[in-house]
C-alpha cells in the first residue's frame, strides 16, 4: 500500500484495497519505531520461550504441555485457541 500511495491519494488506495486509513497510519508509525513497548517486549519473550519449548520437544508438545513448563519456569502466560 505504501508503493501505491506514492501515485494516488491515501483515501483512494485504502478505499481500493478494502484497508483502513487509519490502520495504514498505525502501521506505518510502528514500522518506523524501533523501541518496543512493554507489552511487545512481553510477547517476544513468551513467543521465543514457546518456540524454544516446543523445538526442544522435537514438535511433539503442544499449547497445554507448554503452558504447564512454562508455568514451571514461572512464566505467566494464557492459552486462546
Amino acid at each position: 500500500m505504501e508503493a501505491t500511495c506514492a501515485n494516488f491519494e491515501i483515501a483512494r488506495t485504502a478505499r481500493l484495497l478494502d484497508a483502513s486509513r487509519a490502520g495504514f497510519y498505525r502501521w506505518k508509525n510502528t514500522e518506523q519505531r524501533e523501541v518496543l513497548t512493554p507489552q511487545q517486549e512481553r510477547k517476544a519473550l513468551l513467543h521465543e520461550r514457546v518456540l524454544a519449548h516446543h523445538e526442544a520437544s522435537d514438535g511433539t508438545d503442544g499449547a497445554p504441555r507448554i503452558a504447564a513448563d512454562l508455568r514451571e519456569e514461572t512464566v505467566t502466560a494464557e492459552r486462546h485457541s
